[in-house]
């Protein structure tokens, strides 16, 4: 991921953040157990890619 992704990923996620607040409206985000998957997910990903990378040498 490029770094201009994440920023703007960031940038997205806290101006819709700061909107739905603002609005007094309940947040689009799972709960807590479900952001710990997501970012299991993403771990788990990334890491496949980095043996896949090693394998492929």
């Amino acid at each position: 991921m490029s770094l201009g992704i994440l920023i703007s990923t960031l940038t997205g996620g806290f101006l819709l953040g700061f909107v739905f607040s603002a609005l007094k409206l309940p947040l689009p985000v799972p709960p807590l157990a479900g952001l710990i998957a997501a970012a299991a997910c993403l771990g788990g990903s990334a890491t496949f890619e980095l043996v896949r990378q090693q394998w492929l040498r």
